[in-house]
């Protein structure tokens, strides 16, 4: 029986290994992610590697990455980005995954603030953003550029679900766009009724005006985190960035997945991972 028991514990403990071990951010990994990187330019359907990709964002002033949330490599990807481009830049990296409300924490700490201290301090959600996805990209982020909070906080969502005025937009608000994201809600919430639905499309426009807002504003190069959807050209920020008749350049990268059908539609540029 002790025997057995202690067969278990160890098989328990080398599991937890292994999934601690799944999300760990070393310079092994990261150096896998940079080599294997094919990222290919949508409009002209030319593959580059990661240099060569810096190189040729370097002359716009906002890069929207689009990300699935749960995908470790992308967020790899992203702390290479950041750390490639605050070498050429003073960078302002925009989350998706904090509302503003949390700005005045991350503008409160300094650069000698521990890694496990400014978790704590932006008071990070970790039931809505699992934390192992994205610590290493907001400690990329904190000790080599500059953090923004991009999204709306929740007092500001709940008041547009109990009725907020529309926001308005030539590109941004058009009949196309609007039912567009009525099918991606759908399909993200299913069995929701007409009403909520309209709440639901509402609260994702008036995210994506905020982050857009917010990487407009930026007194510098600014790289935008958010879920694809967010950063799609035909329907989120981008059209958002265009409705402030801004003169600032934007491009905007999805980070792949196996089978991905991207087209330049939806975004600039694609990076494939192996």
């Amino acid at each position: 029986m002790n025997t057995l028991k202690i067969v278990i514990f160890l098989i328990f403990a080398l599991f937890l290994v292994g999934c601690s071990g799944k999300y760990e951010v070393t310079p092994q990994r990261l150096d896998n992610i940079k080599a294997t990187a094919k990222i290919v330019n949508l409009s002209t359907n030319k593959t580059m590697d990661f240099d060569d990709f810096i190189v040729e964002v370097l002359d716009a002033d906002i890069l929207l990455v689009g990300e699935l949330h749960d995908d470790f490599d992308h967020h790899l990807a992203e702390i290479l980005l950041i750390k490639a481009l605050s070498k050429n830049k003073n960078i302002d990296v925009a989350f998706e995954m904090l509302g503003g409300d949390k700005q005045k924490y991350a503008d409160g700490l300094d650069k000698k603030t521990r890694p496990g201290e400014l978790i704590k301090a932006i008071k990070w959600n970790d039931k809505m953003w699992e934390l192992r996805h994205y610590k290493g990209v907001l400690e990329a982020a904190f000790y080599s550029a500059n953090i923004k909070c991009a999204n709306l906080s929740e007092d500001e969502i709940k008041l547009i679900f109990t009725g907020a005025q529309p926001i308005s937009g030539k590109f941004s608000t058009s009949k196309s766009v609007q039912e567009a994201i009525v099918k991606i809600v759908r399909g993200a919430h299913g069995g929701v009724n007409k009403q909520d639905i309209q709440k639901l499309v509402q609260a994702q426009q008036y995210k994506d005006r905020r982050m857009a807002d917010v990487v407009n504003k930026s007194a510098n190069f600014a790289l935008l985190i958010a879920g694809r959807y967010h950063v799609q050209k035909d329907i989120g920020v981008p059209l958002h960035i265009m409705d402030f008749k801004t003169k600032k350049k934007f491009k905007t990268l999805f980070l792949g997945f196996d089978g991905d059908d991207t087209s330049a539609k939806e975004a600039d540029y694609l990076w494939k991972f192996k």
